[in-house]
C-alpha cells in the first residue's frame, strides 16, 4: 500500500469514505474514527465518476455511465467523497442534465397538445388557457424551476464546522445526485403514450399514467436519499444540519416548483388579461 507523503502528495487529499476523516498521514488498512477498510480507497486516487473521464470514453457514454452509476449504485457513487471531486466538472454535468430534461420536455409539451388540442373547439377559453399552461409554463418557468431545483442542495452543505475540502465534494456531489432527472423525459413519453386512446384502452391509460407518477416520486426519493446518504458520510456529528437537509431541501423543493408552476404563471397571466382589456 502507497504511503502519503511528499512523493504521494495525492494520498494527502483522500478521506474516509464513511465518515469523511482526513486520512493525512495515515498509513493504516481501517479508518482510526470508524474502522472502515481503506484498501479500496488507496488503490486509486482518482475518481471513479465516469463523467470526469468523457475525454477518453465520450461525452454521452461518459453521462449516461454516470447516470446508471447515480440512479443504481448510490453507495459507490458516495463513496467518492472520499476522493477529490472537480467542481467544474460537477457543474457542467448538472448543466447537462439541466438541459437534457428542458429541452426534451419542451418538444414532447408540442406532440403532447398536437394530440390533445383537437378535443377543443377554436377560440375557446379552455383551449388558449390549456395552450398557456402546455407551452407558456414550461417554455418560460421550466428553466428556472430546474435550475433551482438543482441548485438548492448544494447550499446546505458548508457548514463552518466541516472541513472546507469536505464541503467543496459534497457540493460536487451534490450537483451530481441529480443525475436521477435524465429519466424525466422517458417517463413523459410513456404517460404521453397513454394518451393515445386507439393503441390502449381506458385501464391500460391509466395504468400507464399513475406509473409514470410512480416514476417520478421515486426519482425524488432516490434523489433525496442521495443526498442524506452525501451528508451522513460527510457530516456524521452533524445530525442537526443532517436533519436540516432531510427536512429543509424537500420544503425548498416544494416551494419553488409552487412559486414556479402555480403562483408565477397565474400572476403573469393575470397580468396579460388586465393589459389586454385595458389596451
Amino acid at each position: 500500500m502507497e504511503q502519503a507523503g511528499p512523493d504521494n502528495p495525492e494520498l494527502d487529499a483522500l478521506h474516509c469514505p464513511d465518515c469523511g476523516y482526513h486520512l493525512r498521514g495515515l498509513t493504516g488498512a481501517r479508518c482510526p474514527e470508524c474502522g472502515y477498510s481503506l484498501d479500496d480507497v488507496r488503490d486509486s486516487t482518482v475518481s471513479r465518476i465516469a463523467w470526469v473521464h468523457r475525454g477518453d470514453i465520450g461525452t454521452v457514454r461518459a453521462y449516461w455511465r454516470t447516470v446508471c452509476a447515480v440512479s443504481f449504485r448510490h453507495k459507490r457513487f458516495c463513496d467518492e467523497i472520499a476522493r477529490p471531486v472537480s467542481y467544474a466538472d460537477a457543474q457542467a454535468f448538472r448543466w447537462m442534465t439541466i438541459l437534457h430534461v428542458y429541452l426534451p420536455l419542451i418538444a414532447l409539451s408540442a406532440i403532447f397538445y398536437v394530440v390533445v388540442q383537437p378535443s377543443f373547439g377554436p377560440g375557446e377559453v379552455d383551449d388558449v388557457l390549456f395552450t398557456y399552461w402546455l407551452f407558456g409554463v414550461p417554455q418560460v418557468f421550466g428553466l428556472p424551476l430546474l435550475i433551482a431545483a438543482t441548485g438548492i442542495p448544494s447550499y446546505f452543505f458548508h457548514p463552518k464546522a466541516l472541513d472546507t475540502e469536505l464541503q467543496n465534494r459534497a457540493i460536487g456531489l451534490s450537483y451530481y445526485s441529480s443525475a436521477v432527472l435524465a429519466w424525466t423525459p422517458f417517463v413523459a413519453m410513456l404517460v404521453l403514450g397513454s394518451l393515445l386512446e386507439d393503441l390502449l384502452g381506458e385501464y391500460a391509460r391509466l395504468a400507464v399514467t399513475i406509473s409514470g407518477i410512480a416514476v417520478v416520486v421515486g426519482m425524488i426519493a432516490a434523489w433525496w436519499f442521495d443526498l442524506m446518504h452525501i451528508a451522513r458520510r460527510t457530516m456524521p456529528h452533524l445530525r442537526r444540519r443532517i436533519k436540516l437537509i432531510g427536512i429543509g431541501v424537500p420544503f425548498l423543493w416544494s416551494v419553488v416548483a409552487l412559486v414556479m408552476l402555480g403562483v408565477l404563471p397565474v400572476l403573469a397571466l393575470y397580468i396579460f388579461v388586465g393589459v389586454v382589456s385595458v389596451s
